[in-house]
């Protein structure tokens, strides 16, 4: 009966649930409240069901608001109760102790119903009982999945609200942990509760003490205090610079501890002695922040630029000149290569330097010989003057995993420099790098741990030393609830001197002791926080919020984006201390702030309501949106790539969807701009993005894949790719149908990997579909069209099939001419795959006058020593010698490979190709044994960038092999002629040319061996 009398308020229940689909499963601490009116069998015998409703109705409504207000949120009604939780959807630190005020309101608002229900329908003794526990629970999942909750801790729950008396609010030993002296309470015998093996540990709360105070700092205004505690600490790192100087070699300790335990501060103190103090050395800064994963390289970044002096606001070029200067004032000229290499993996874009060119698509060799220019500049900095170098590393825990890389390598490669490395981290570090220290002598861990007791009692007196005789009941409040954490020390007597506890003055500071029972201190560090934003006027504490919306660090430019009168709230939070005023100011005039912690940002931006917190992600994401936005390549620069970077956390927070299409538009200008290492975690996320809100097969979603893939393309993590490429063409395909324009896309995307590997029967397809599909949709003589034509011709001329692939070329070429005139560079290169697929037809008089005319135009047109240049160089040479004209040819292939080893690096497979062919003109040329020293340097470097069983590689081991035999060593020939064939058979019909000469060369080397 009283189910059915209460069955409205389960719409109640709904209403008040937020719109947004509740979460997935969740392992989460939460405080359960269980309530239950007393006596409701009784009410049900006396009552009609109308009666019942009234009252029931009534009461949980009222129940439900007290919850509500101590930011709870009900689960389920039980008939005639309810079980609520508090940190189901937002943990806070005071979860436990709102439980209970919550359980206490509820039945404070039980007492003041009773006369009104006694008087309307004759219940004498309304009232209720309440129980809570705390521990960790399963939320969501089931019949029921946003008022689902599981465990052994609800069990507990209802057992302590069963045993309540009424009146009474029963509480577990494991919430009364969170709470301790914020109640009054009286122990209770222990109690058997089912499924537990020993009896639970009980309160009943009898009242809320009056508020006491925990603590917390950084620093007070206008008050100088001495680090404390810390001695110990200090030495060590004195200690480990000792070393440095003692050993003339690396040393390298990190420090770690919670957030608030004086990282900061030890390092601000080690600073100073080094700054004060001989010997002298250089200090290197470098700081990470919370979004620094979502930059490749930041604190890198971060060191190099603070250490160069190189700004946001600084143009590309601007940053590229002091990074290539400061390198090159160290290094001299040898600097430049370092400086290019580490300044584009930092993404300062040095694409077009000689240094780079040559292993621009060689992520990984570009990581390492970067990562060793940096390591090298450091070497260089302690041999400039003898002085030993200081790297300092702080919030290392928020560090990318590039720079944590780069970290390792440093220890490693860099053990006899006058170095010492001291980074500052949590504890979360260990977690991601579990082995960050273990087994290196030469890198050791410092812990830091709360202050003791006596630690914490002279950090008061420090703090506090202003007051002339200071209130024991105020040191105790200071010392009892910061658990040693200076941090939480500072923050309390911040909120002291705000609440006006504390009052100062010229004459020194004063407590007003009857005000000290009127404060409460919150047991954590969240609620020191919360306390002294919740002190803040209506107007202070927006603009606060709406600061904390836009990050850590922000301007007054951005924040009045949001709201135009917030700045007017900057003067007041500064005072206050709440946020600090930044040096470096942007160059239109905007002043840059930071909060105080990233803490406190982190607290004031949890307390904004979703409306406003989505409009504000959503104005900034439009100032960060429109300066990353570029017309093309040319436009990419630093500056733009951190405005993506935000644009994409701002945008994603307020509305993703739209800025998936927005992404879309600008992802190509910065791929074009190899700005690969800051698009990459972007494109994995957005496709998290497309998933949660068009779908895991929607169209959207697969041109997601399809840009990460190209990503990994460009980075050469081909084998991560392959596979998003080939779901998002299944998924284009049955969302779009087999011949939309974006499934050609893709699957020109999957056929440039299989013909890279050098997989081009496997490749052709694909070309041949995207051709197909681009015909359609655009049109024969479409930009995209001819692209796919003019792939698939040297796809099919490396199969061999030459009269196809002169066909389709000279379709190509002929197109280009007339649409872009003779003199376009696309024309150039058309001229070139022409007589290409000519000389591999064996048709070089018709090939080289095509050859000639792209070269002449390209040493008129484009840059000296231009790949492309050296490129119509090796095919002209290859034609020359195909019509048996050996000197001219030989100067051309000689001036191919100094230009790509020059230009694009000695390992790279260009140089290679050169290496290959100068190697087939000298055999020609009778020299077998320059022919041999060559083939063999092409195939090391084929093999290394290639893979073993590339059809390139195959064509290397053969021209190996006849340099041998030329040179009459047929046992070493044999092998690399088993080897020869056995990767064209895997490339190429048995019943093929190439194959049947070899294995007839084979054949031919055995019976010369077995006649020996």
């Amino acid at each position: 009966m009283v189910d059915s009398a209460t069955a409205p308020l389960r719409l109640v229940l709904a209403a008040l649930r937020p719109p947004e689909p509740a979460a997935g499963q969740q392992l989460k601490q939460v405080s359960v409240l269980f309530v239950d009116v007393v006596g409701s069998t009784a009410m049900g015998q006396q009552l009609q069901p109308e009666d019942i409703h009234e009252v029931m109705d009534g009461a949980l409504e009222r129940f439900s608001a007290i919850v509500q207000a101590n930011r709870g949120r009900v689960l389920q009604f039980t008939g005639d109760g309810m079980l609520a939780a508090f940190g189901a959807d937002e943990a806070h630190e005071d979860d436990a102790e709102s439980a209970i005020r919550a359980g206490l309101g509820i039945i404070e608002e039980a007492l003041r119903q009773a006369p009104q229900v006694r008087r309307a329908h004759g219940i004498p003794d309304f009232n209720v009982r309440a129980g809570i526990n705390t521990g960790t629970v399963l939320l969501g999942g089931g019949v029921d999945a946003d008022g689902s909750i599981r465990g052994a801790v609800v069990n507990i729950a209802a057992r302590m609200e069963q045993s309540a008396p009424a009146g009474g609010l029963r509480i577990s030993h494991d919430t009364y942990r969170h709470v301790r002296g914020v109640f009054d309470v009286a122990e209770q015998p222990p109690i058997s509760v089912k499924g537990i093996d020993t009896p639970v540990r009980s309160y009943l709360v009898e009242r809320a003490r009056p508020p006491s105070f925990h603590a917390t700092t950084r620093g007070i205004e206008g008050l100088q205090t001495r680090m404390v505690g810390r001695d110990r600490e200090l030495d060590q790192l004195e200690a480990a610079f000792d070393a440095v100087v003692a050993d003339r070699s690396l040393h390298a300790v990190t420090v770690v501890g919670d957030a608030g335990l004086g990282k900061s501060r030890l390092l601000s103190e080690f600073r100073k002695v080094r700054e004060q103090h001989a010997p002298s050395c250089w200090l290197l800064l470098g700081r990470a922040h919370p979004r620094s994963v979502l930059q490749p390289y930041g604190l890198l970044r971060d060191l190099v630029s603070g250490h160069l002096h190189i700004s946001d606001s600084d143009s590309a070029a601007e940053a590229r000149r002091k990074l290539v200067e400061g390198i090159e004032r160290l290094l001299g000229e040898e600097g430049e290569a370092p400086a290019h290499l580490l300044g584009h993996l930092l993404g300062l874009d040095f694409s077009s330097s000689p240094h780079v060119i040559r292993i621009l698509n060689d992520a990984p060799q570009i990581h390492d010989r970067a990562f060793e220019a940096l390591a090298q500049f450091l070497r260089g900095l302690a041999a400039s003057n003898g002085a030993p170098v200081v790297v300092l590393l702080d919030d290392l825990h928020w560090a990318d995993d590039g720079s944590l890389d780069f970290v390792r390598h440093l220890l490693k490669n860099n053990r006899d420099t006058l170095l010492l490395v001291l980074m500052l981290t949590r504890p979360d570090l260990m977690e991601r790098r579990a082995d960050w220290i273990r087994g290196d002598s030469m890198h050791t861990r410092l812990d830091v741990a709360p202050l003791d007791k006596a630690y914490s009692n002279q950090l008061a007196d420090v703090l506090l030393q202003r007051i002339a005789q200071v209130p024991a009941a105020l040191q105790t409040l200071i010392t009892g609830g910061a658990e040693g954490n200076p941090f939480y020390m500072e923050e309390l007597v911040k909120m002291l001197i705000d609440d006006g506890v504390i009052t100062t003055d010229a004459q020194g500071w004063h407590v007003l002791p009857d005000r000290l029972l009127k404060v409460r201190v919150p047991p954590t560090l969240t609620g020191v926080l919360q306390v002294r934003l919740d002190a803040l006027s209506a107007h202070e504490k927006t603009a606060l919020q709406q600061a904390a919306v836009i990050g850590h660090v922000f301007s007054d430019q951005i924040l009045a984006a949001i709201d135009p009168a917030a700045p007017n709230a900057l003067p007041v939070l500064l005072s206050k201390q709440l946020i600090v005023r930044r040096d470096a100011a942007s160059p239109d005039g905007a002043c840059e702030y930071a909060f105080q912690h990233n803490l406190l940002q982190q607290v004031a931006y949890d307390g904004v309501l979703k409306g406003p917190k989505r409009a504000g992600h959503a104005t900034v994401g439009r100032y960060w949106s429109t300066r990353a936005e570029v017309a093309g390549p040319h436009g990419v620069n630093p500056a733009a790539c951190r405005a993506l970077v935000e644009a994409h956390f701002h945008c994603c927070q307020s509305d993703p969807q739209a800025y998936v299409g927005w992404f879309d538009a600008q992802f190509f200008n910065y791929l074009n701009a190899y700005a690969a290492q800051t698009l990459r975690p972007l494109a994995d996320g957005l496709i998290e993005i497309c998933e949660r809100h068009f779908g895991s097969e929607h169209p959207q979603t697969a041109k997601a894949l399809t840009n990460l893939a190209r990503v990994m393309f460009m980075q050469g993590d081909v084998e991560s790719a392959e596979p998003l490429t080939r779901r998002a063409i299944t998924v284009q395909e049955q969302a779009l149908g087999p011949d939309h324009p974006d499934v050609a896309l893709t699957v020109a995307v999957m056929g440039g990997h299989f013909y890279g590997r050098g997989d081009w029967g496997v490749a052709e397809p694909f070309f041949r579909r995207a051709l197909a599909i681009r015909e359609k949709a655009f049109g024969a003589e479409h930009p995209l069209t001819l692209s796919s034509l003019d792939i698939l011709a040297s796809t099919v001329g490396e199969l061999g099939r030459h009269e196809e692939a002169q066909q389709l070329s000279r379709r190509v070429l002929e197109i280009r001419e007339r649409l872009l005139g003779p003199d376009h560079p696309d024309t150039w290169l058309a001229l070139t795959a022409l007589g290409d697929v000519l000389s591999k037809k064996k048709d070089h008089a018709a090939a080289e006058p095509l050859i000639r005319r792209a070269l002449v135009a390209q040493q008129k047109n484009l840059p000296a020593e231009h790949p492309d240049t050296g490129l119509s160089m090796w095919n002209l040479a290859e034609a020359l010698h195909g019509l048996g004209r050996l000197a001219e040819a030989e100067p051309l292939a000689r001036g191919s490979l100094q230009m790509w080893e020059k230009t694009l690096g000695p390992q790279h497979e260009w140089t290679a190709w050169s290496l290959s062919s100068l190697a087939r003109l000298r055999l020609a040329q009778g020299d077998a044994a320059e022919a041999a020293r060559l083939a063999e340097r092409a195939l090391e470097i084929h093999q290394q960038t290639l893979g073993p069983d590339h059809a390139t590689v195959g064509e290397n081991l053969d021209m190996l092999a006849r340099s041998l035999l030329a040179m009459g060593d047929h046992a070493a020939a044999e092998p690399l002629l088993v080897r020869t064939l056995a990767i064209q058979l895997g490339h190429l019909p048995a019943d093929h040319p190439t194959p049947m000469a070899t294995r007839q060369l084979l054949a031919l080397t055995r019976g010369q061996l077995l006649q020996r």
